[in-house]
């Protein structure tokens, strides 16, 4: 049996002081309010009180959704229920889009783009009322979006009491991550796509089990590029887990092929057609290959195949540094932020994998400072744990959402009308991050805790 985590382990229990932690905790608390504020503003929660739009597609006038607010019916979701309705209903899926309304009102047309799996999965859903379905779905993400904190503070061996204050803080505050937000809005299949890796990953080494690597194969089966993250198994040397994630995703893809109408034109017609849905031209979709096509009118897939194997590379040799050092966080976080880069299409919101990469980064260095103060100095303890909050802010600046009031989210790096005059400054961050977090943990001797 491989181990997952070791006695060297860079841990936060016990370690951090208090005057360290009542900083992270007023950091939180502030962020919590300034996410709850942002989406409690009366302009997004009044009803549209009569205001209808009319479906250019049906003649059909249809209510408004209150615009931009979390608490709307999420678009992506009707399209998800609507799916799997039409195929309680026997029909092919993918011939036909579904109209649902986004965030301004406007009615559309939105294809279904996921494998045979998903759309039985969804099938489900689509047994229950549309408006019931979809509150059940966005508390179903949120508390597995909460167990995905919760575990990742855990990992960071966290004491179980700070981790029960600290991580309804951080499950709140991280909504002004324009990925966490945009996921909810949009009613997203993310979070649960994420829950599932992650259950493959954040387990003891005691607990290895024969079903280790099936949550990565269900979640490759749904999504496709979770498929990445066999590139953790083999880092990890857990090859009996690699080799269970590719036959559950065969397995399940082409039983669920077989069942679903349409199911096999799925994999030679539809797979790898992104003018279903736009998604070259449309300006929150960020990967290397889309940022090279759109931005820079690069049509030829040599570079992006270049940057993603040199990426792939760096990113593997990094993953032996941090297995072998216990730190799975931010292992698996590293693993899900280049997944999204060098896969061939990403929109924003797969960006998830940098709230456990900011928890693991800012729990390292937050350690690393408190190892180098001796002695009781609270005001420098303090200070420390400010500036390094700072800066992480800093850094995670460009991915902050626009309902914060902030100037740089995606929607002022990005020009609709004049793509050419893009910059990929998103996809660019993001690979300077990840690169940075890869060499960082190459070069860089693992994190001891304080003596106390």
């Amino acid at each position: 049996m491989h181990q997952l985590h070791t006695p060297a382990t860079a841990t936060l229990r016990g370690r951090l002081s208090s005057a360290g932690f009542i900083v992270v905790l007023v950091c939180l608390a502030v962020a919590t309010v300034w996410v709850i504020a942002g989406n409690l503003q009366p302009e997004l929660l009044r009803p549209s009180q009569g205001d209808y739009v009319m479906d250019h597609l049906t003649g059909e006038f249809g209510r408004r959704p209150d615009e931009f607010s979390l608490f709307g019916l999420p678009m992506d979701f009707m399209c998800y229920w609507m799916a799997g309705r039409s195929l309680l209903s026997g029909h092919d899926v993918w011939e036909t889009a579904y109209h649902v309304y986004n965030g301004n009102g406007v009615i559309l047309e939105l294809p279904f783009t996921y494998p045979p799996i998903a759309a039985l999965f969804f099938a489900l859903w689509a047994l229950i009322p549309l408006e019931i379905s979809s509150t059940l779905w966005q508390v179903v993400s949120l508390l597995l979006w909460g167990w995905i904190v919760y575990a990742s503070l855990g990992l960071m061996r966290l004491s179980e009491a700070r981790r029960l204050v600290v991580t309804p803080l951080v499950t709140v505050a991280s909504f002004l991550l324009f990925p966490v937000w945009g996921s909810f809005y949009w009613g997203q299949v993310n979070v649960a796509i994420m829950a599932l890796i992650l259950v493959d990953f954040y387990r003891p080494a005691h607990r290895e089990s024969r079903f280790a690597g099936v949550g990565v194969g269900l979640a490759a089966a749904i999504k496709l590029h979770p498929a990445f993250f066999g590139l953790l198994f083999l880092a990890q040397k857990r090859y009996r887990a690699a080799v269970t994630s590719a036959v559950t995703f065969f397995a399940v893809s082409i039983v669920s092929s077989l069942v679903v109408p349409g199911g096999l034109r799925y994999w030679v017609d539809i797979m790898l057609d992104t003018n279903r849905f736009d998604g070259i031209k449309n300006a929150t979709s960020q990967s290397i290959l889309v940022v090279l096509k759109r931005d820079y009118g690069m049509q030829s897939p040599t570079l992006w195949l270049v940057l993603s194997a040199v990426l792939t590379l760096l990113c593997f040799f990094a993953l032996r540094v941090l297995v072998k050092r216990g730190q799975i966080v931010a292992a698996c976080a590293l693993t899900g932020l280049v997944m999204c880069l060098v896969s061939p299409f990403a929109w924003y919101h797969y960006y998830l994998w940098l709230l456990p990469l900011a928890i693991a980064v800012v729990g390292a260095a937050l350690m690393s400072f408190e190892r180098r103060v001796t002695g009781e100095r609270p005001l420098l303890l303090a200070a420390g744990a400010l500036a390094i909050l700072t800066a992480s802010l800093a850094i995670l600046l460009p991915y902050m959402g626009a309902d914060y009031g902030l100037s740089v989210d995606l929607h002022d790096q990005i020009r609709v009308d004049s793509p050419e005059e893009n910059t990929g400054l998103w996809t660019w961050w993001s690979l300077a991050l990840a690169v940075g977090v890869s060499v960082g943990s190459i070069a860089f001797p693992p994190i001891r805790a304080p003596r106390r």
